[in-house]
């Protein structure tokens, strides 16, 4: 990706080791943990932080 550029990405949640599963209405809150590497400096990075997501239809 290019510097400024955006990237969506599809996420799988998880609840105790299985996959989160809820009702319209249901929230998810689980921790987020991006693992990349720079292509320009070559250096990996990672990112932390809390996904929140209110379940809709």
């Amino acid at each position: 990706m290019q510097i400024g550029s955006n990237a969506s990405m599809s996420v799988q949640c998880y609840a105790n080791g299985t996959a989160f599963s809820s009702g319209i209405g249901g929230v998810y809150k689980g921790d987020l943990i991006l693992n990349y590497t720079n292509l320009q400096t070559g250096f990996t990075h990672t990112v932390i932080g809390t996904l929140v997501a209110k379940i809709q239809s």
